[in-house]
């Protein structure tokens, strides 16, 4: 098997950090930098997953969790136990986002969606 050597040139304070991080794991350089490649090799990101926002409320706390869960059937807790008040503040964020993001792509009718902008070249 033929190896082939990686570098990278890392500003002073990201070098002591990183420097740090392996002291503190017992490895050299080489190793975490051989470790961390093969990780993001063996376990690709998926951009996205098809899934749903599911909150459940549990009345004997009087409180919510949020899962999502996949069209697949996986369910991931995003938070649990939380409350009406936090819910509520996070409705708010949200919407307050979104107001700005339609406002940063031109969005004028509550019902229009994105759409890429490669589509508006003659190009395509």
């Amino acid at each position: 098997m033929e190896y082939k050597t990686l570098a990278t040139k890392l500003r002073q304070d990201d070098f002591s950090k990183f420097k740090y991080i392996c002291d503190k794991k017992g490895l050299s350089q080489s190793a975490y930098m051989r470790e961390l490649i093969l990780f993001e090799i063996n376990n690709p990101m998926h951009q996205f997953v098809a899934g749903k926002n599911v909150f459940e409320y549990i009345p004997d706390k009087d409180l919510f969790s949020w899962y999502v869960t996949t069209d697949h059937g996986e369910s991931h807790a995003v938070i649990e136990n939380i409350s009406a008040e936090f819910l509520r503040d996070l409705q708010d964020a949200i919407n307050e986002g979104m107001e700005r993001r339609s406002s940063v792509i031109g969005q004028m009718k509550e019902d229009s969606v994105a759409i890429s902008e490669k589509f508006m070249r003659n190009d395509i």
